[in-house]
């Protein structure tokens, strides 16, 4: 593992070199006070960040709400989970509850998380991204030294990606945690093709570390480039033979598989995850692969400063991470000198690869394809930097008597240049950081409503730049926000149609509408007791608000069972286009242009709006395929800045969106369906496409926003302001029913839709919409009290109720129905029923009762049991080859 005829005493020097490299690095931020965190730089407990700090310094961080938002405050959520007692199952305080360990941005179980969850500090959390940067430099030292470079030039590469801007630039996000150790597990199956089968746990635990942090698209590139590159170094070796390559090929084999063994813990429950997310996140993340850069914005690979130089001010991040002028030069020398070798092909066709990839030169369509689909290239490029950083060390390993492919050459000028690779790379990792504070102080406000929230419970919500999703859960709130892109199914589109989605309607739920949500149908049903806002709640924007909701709910519904999609035109973007109140979220294309929608179910009806800043004539054509046949429906529209949004509509055949599973037990199976979309116009010119997607059609959308525009004005009579201040105002709604409470009306329904406009015909009861009301108790009569319910013990992953009630009843507990719950009446186990589309209903007979939910998902013992078996056999693996030793 140390390289092979490596002494180890080289790897203990390399690692404490390496020490002492990466503490130069980021000594401001071990030493100074400063920090790595980019909460300073987006909306957190307040909308410019952390409470009461200075303002910070411009950031070369990526993707800064990603950081802020998700992987800064998971350790604080394992760790709250794990200073309880309990394992760190299941989170309460985002949506209506979602998984918390299966969910791969938490990276519960990754090693290199171990410290910030245990005890999560905002020192602590550097450290750890600190310690990060020194194992994968540690681990490509092991690489490069592996395939035979020197001592010094294996230092180089490991300065070179350990300080490339592409780790600097994602040094906080998660997939950091498995990067870190893919060179070393790259190094072990090198030791194992080349017959030293005691590589063979080394390997098996380093995949299984890299397999922790759970980053599929980190480990799909990854297993890419490292094939190629393994068959390339057995090419390179004099004294391969096919069955010597054939039995190390094995062992590698045998190593990865039981490395994801020990990792299936992990990777278990967080594939029940994803299988579970929306179907926006399924299919719109299948489109990421065809994301790319600008070409103008290539010499930023060389560093910031040379783009400045090309293109003068341009934003942060507008390239590439950067590489370093000097590593560049060194991987061309590396390029030319060690051609001979297999391995050196293998590295540069990487480069190029990945560079032609990210900047649009490499038209292969992955848009749809599975896996490959889903992976972000100009973000998941780690094996473009490191197939840099080896040819850099390539080229500066000295000739060695004996190698066949050695690179002859004498002289000082490679320690000269790889100091100044060195040196080159301390310089660029020097960035303004802004001062170390805590994240989470609390705002005045955050105080004010800790106290509503301690006499009356409830749960939150409000916009983003107060107290964002995982933020609010770290500051101790139940919020209904959530934050995730694989937040459950059923509650991204239950808390999308029946309360608010987020604006600009994506895979998260974190900023909505303040007013959509405290007016909602669902919001008493859900325990939305608390709405936090930047201004007044007033009545005048109420007709706007039921105009948007009606075209935003179309694109829900078209979330919710889109398989497939695809886009075709010259520019493609997005964003949001409010036309005489209608706010909308719109796919901005240049004409002509083509959608195709691959749908699970064929719709009742489908909808699409057009608009258009600048005056134009555009054709719209709209097809529906079905096994049944084809429909289409053809209009010209007069688009432009004063016109409002203006829908075709084709009528469909099926049964609407599926709002539940319990739908495709209830509806008429149609088949799926494919939609297309044509615009096209008189000139060249940009449309907007919005309130595109299934929907019951005109007449019925008329009529619901009538009973909506009702039930809003009387909900927002419900609402009392009780606190005010420059930050945030709180209103309380007077009318939420708790975590748990007992059902006044049964309604029948079997999707969203038949649950909203249960729920808008009910705007007085506790009502429970079902899709088989006779399964269920009935309602009381009027005017009679269902009995009573008290929460004794609330819980994360487990809640205690007790229930006294005249008569049978349905017990509904605002938390999400999902696979790992179970419920107890009195210590004997019952079934767990959907109530308003995503909820847990119980039925408890007449009495008094004891109620108990727990969360133990069977994912959990599954890959718990396959790690403890797979462990067992590591353990024995490496006992067996100390004793050979």
């Amino acid at each position: 593992m140390v390289g092979r005829g490596a002494p180890r005493h080289r790897g203990v020097a390399a690692a404490l070199l390496l020490v002492v490299l990466v503490a130069a690095a980021f000594a401001d931020v071990l030493l100074g006070g400063r920090t790595l965190s980019p909460a300073p730089f987006v909306p957190g407990v307040t909308p410019s960040g952390p409470y009461d700090a200075p303002p910070p310094s411009p950031t070369a961080l990526r993707d800064l709400e990603g950081g802020a938002w998700v992987d800064e405050p998971a350790p604080y959520l394992v760790h709250r989970a794990l200073a309880d007692g309990r394992l760190p199952l299941w989170n309460d305080g985002v949506g209506l509850g979602a998984p918390l360990a299966a969910n791969p941005n938490m990276a519960a179980w990754s090693p290199l998380q171990l410290l910030p969850n245990l005890h999560p500090t905002p020192l602590v959390q550097d450290v750890a991204w600190v310690l990060r940067v020194w194992v994968l430099a540690l681990a490509t030292w092991l690489l490069a030294t592996a395939l035979g470079c020197g001592f010094w030039a294996s230092v180089v590469a490991a300065a070179a990606l350990a300080l490339s801007g592409q780790t600097l630039d994602w040094v906080v996000h998660h997939p950091l945690n498995t990067d870190a150790f893919v060179p070393a597990a790259l190094a072990a199956a090198l030791g194992l093709l080349r017959g030293e089968r005691r590589a063979l746990p080394a390997l098996a635990l380093l995949v299984a570390a890299a397999l922790l942090g759970v980053k599929p698209q980190s480990a799909l590139t990854s297993a890419l480039f490292a094939v190629p590159l393994l068959v390339a170094a057995m090419l390179d070796e004099p004294s391969s033979t096919g069955r010597r390559v054939t039995r190390g090929a094995g062992l590698v084999v045998a190593g990865v598989l039981l490395g994801a063994a020990l990792a299936a813990c992990a990777l278990v429950p967080a594939l029940e995850s994803y299988l579970g997310a929306s179907g926006l996140v399924r299919a719109g993340r299948t489109t990421q692969s065809e994301w790319t850069l600008a070409p103008s914005t290539l010499p930023e690979l060389v560093g910031r400063w040379a783009l400045r130089l090309v293109a003068g001010d341009v934003p942060p991040a507008a390239g590439p991470p950067h590489a370093g002028l000097v590593v560049l030069v060194l991987a061309v020398v590396g390029a030319v000198r060690a051609r001979q070798r297999a391995v050196t092909w293998v590295l540069v066709a990487t480069v190029v690869l990945y560079l032609a990839r990210i900047f649009g030169a490499l038209p292969i369509p992955l848009a749809g394809v599975p896996l490959l689909g889903s992976i972000n290239y100009v973000k998941y490029c780690f094996p473009l930097y490191l197939s840099l950083a080896l040819l850099a060390a390539l080229a500066l390993t000295p000739a060695e008597e004996g190698r066949r492919f050695a690179v002859r050459s004498r002289g000082g000028w490679r320690v000269l240049l790889g100091a100044l690779a060195v040196v080159e790379l301390l310089v660029l990792a020097q960035r303004p950081r802004p001062q170390r504070v805590d994240p989470y102080r609390p705002a005045p406000y955050v105080e004010a409503l800790r106290a509503l929230v301690a006499l009356h419970g409830g749960r939150i919500t409000g916009p983003v730049t107060l107290a964002p999703p995982l933020v609010s859960s770290v500051l101790g709130f139940r919020d209904l926000r959530a934050i995730d892109v694989l937040t459950p199914r059923d509650a991204w589109e239950t808390i999308g149609q029946l309360v608010a989605p987020s604006e600009g309607v994506v895979w998260i739920l974190a900023d909505p509408d303040p007013l959509v949500a405290a007016t909602s149908p669902g919001a008493s049903v859900v325990d939305l007791r608390w709405i936090l806002a930047r201004a007044e709640l007033t009545e005048e924007r109420l007709l706007d608000v039921v105009r948007s909701q009606t075209s935003t709910r179309r694109l829900l519904r078209l979330f919710s069972t889109l398989d497939v999609y695809r886009i075709d035109t010259a520019s493609l973007g997005g964003g949001l286009h409010e036309a005489h109140g209608d706010r909308r979220f719109h796919w901005t294309c240049a004409t002509p242009c083509r959608f195709a929608l691959e749908l699970e179910e064929a719709p009742r009806a489908f909808a699409a709006g057009f608009a258009a800043r600048e005056p134009l004539e555009a054709t719209v054509e709209l097809r529906l395929r079905t096994r049944d046949g084809e429909r289409s429906e053809r209009a010209t529209l007069v688009l432009g800045e004063d016109a409002a949004w203006q829908d075709v509509w084709l009528d469909g055949v099926g049964q609407g969106s599926r709002g539940s599973p319990a739908t495709a037990a209830a509806a008429q199976p149609f088949g799926p369906a494919t939609v297309e979309i044509e615009v096209r116009s008189t000139r060249p010119g940009t449309v907007f496409v919005g309130g595109i997607g299934p929907t019951p059609g005109k007449a019925a959308e008329e009529a619901e926003a009538q009973a909506e525009l009702a039930f809003r004005r009387r909900a927002l009579e419900r609402l009392a302001l009780r606190y005010r201040d420059d930050l945030a105002l709180i209103y309380e709604n007077r009318a939420a029913l708790g975590e748990a409470w007992l059902a006044s009306a049964v309604g029948r329904a079997r999707d969203l839709d038949e649950v909203r406009a249960c729920l808008l015909a009910h705007p007085d009861r506790a009502v429970a919409c079902v899709a088989e009301p006779e399964r269920v108790p009935s309602a009381p009569f009027a005017g009679a009290a269902p009995g009573e319910v008290r929460v004794r013990a609330s819980r994360d992953d487990a809640l205690t109720i007790e229930a006294s009630v005249p008569r049978d009843a349905l017990l509904v507990v605002a938390r999400l129905h999902a696979p790992g719950w179970s419920a107890a009446v009195d210590g004997k186990e019952v079934e767990i029923l959907r109530v308003n589309g995503a909820m847990m209903g119980v039925v408890v007979p007449a009495g008094e009762h004891r109620v108990e939910l727990r969360y133990r998902p069977r994912s959990l013992v599954v890959g718990a049991s396959v790690s403890a078996l797979a462990a067992l056999v590591v353990l024995t693996l490496a006992v067996r080859r100390k004793a050979a030793i």
